[in-house]
C-alpha cells in the first residue's frame, strides 16, 4: 500500500502550478458561486434531493469518480445518512493521472490504497462556501481540515480560488462550490488529492 501511494505522489508531484497561497484578488462570494440556484447545474445536473453517491453516479463529468467509488466500496457510505463535505474530482482530473496507475488503483489488490486515495476528498459535515471562508479568515489565509480517516487536508486562499493540499503535497482548486445534497455538499476539484503515505 505505501509503496503504490508513494508512486502515486511521485507522479502527480508538481502536477498543478498554482500558487500555494494567494497575493492578488481576494476570495469573494462570486468567486465560489455562493448563493447560485445549485439545484441542477451544469458540472453534472446534481439535483439536491439527491445523495451524494446518486448525483455523482448521475453526473456525465464524474464518470470515473464513480467507478472509484464502486471499486472502493464507497457508494453505500456516500449514499446513505450522515452529512459529508465531498471534493470531487471531475474525469479531467482523473485523466492528469498516469493510465497505468489508475488501472493499478481498479485492482482487488489495491482496494485500500483507492479507499484511503477516495477517503482523502471527504470530509465529515456539510461545510458549504461560506464556513470554508470563515474557517480560512479564521486561520489568516489557510485552515486544516480533517478527511474521513483523520488525514488532514490544507485549504488556502489563492487570489479569486481555493486551493487544495492533501497530504503528500499536490494541489487541486476548487472550480465550482456548493453543489447542495441530500446528505452534505458537494465541490467541485480540478485534480485527485493523494494522502500522504
Amino acid at each position: 500500500m505505501l509503496v503504490a501511494l508513494a508512486a502515486a505522489s511521485i507522479c502527480l508531484a508538481g502536477c498543478s502550478d498554482k500558487p500555494a497561497s494567494g497575493e492578488s484578488d481576494p476570495v469573494t462570494s462570486e468567486s465560489l458561486n455562493v448563493g447560485v440556484d445549485k439545484s441542477v447545474v451544469d458540472s453534472g445536473k446534481m439535483a439536491a434531493s439527491n445523495s451524494i453517491a446518486e448525483n455523482i453516479a448521475g453526473s456525465p463529468n464524474h464518470k470515473m469518480l464513480h467507478g472509484t467509488l464502486q471499486a472502493a466500496g464507497l457508494v453505500e457510505r456516500l449514499g446513505g445518512d450522515g452529512e459529508y463535505t465531498v471534493f470531487a474530482p471531475t474525469d479531467a482530473a482523473f485523466v492528469q493521472i498516469p493510465p497505468v496507475t489508475r488501472e493499478g488503483w481498479m485492482l482487488p489488490a489495491q482496494k485500500q490504497v483507492l479507499h484511503a486515495i477516495l477517503n482523502h476528498h471527504v470530509v465529515r459535515g456539510r461545510i458549504d462556501s461560506a464556513e470554508l471562508e470563515r474557517l480560512v479568515d479564521a486561520g489568516d489565509g489557510a485552515a486544516k481540515l480533517k478527511t474521513l480517516d483523520g488525514r488532514d487536508l490544507w485549504i488556502r486562499r489563492s487570489g479569486a480560488s481555493y486551493i487544495l493540499t492533501s497530504g503528500s503535497g499536490n494541489k487541486a482548486a476548487i472550480t465550482e462550490a456548493d453543489l447542495a445534497q441530500k446528505n452534505g455538499v458537494v465541490h467541485i476539484v480540478d485534480a485527485v488529492l493523494i494522502p500522504a503515505t
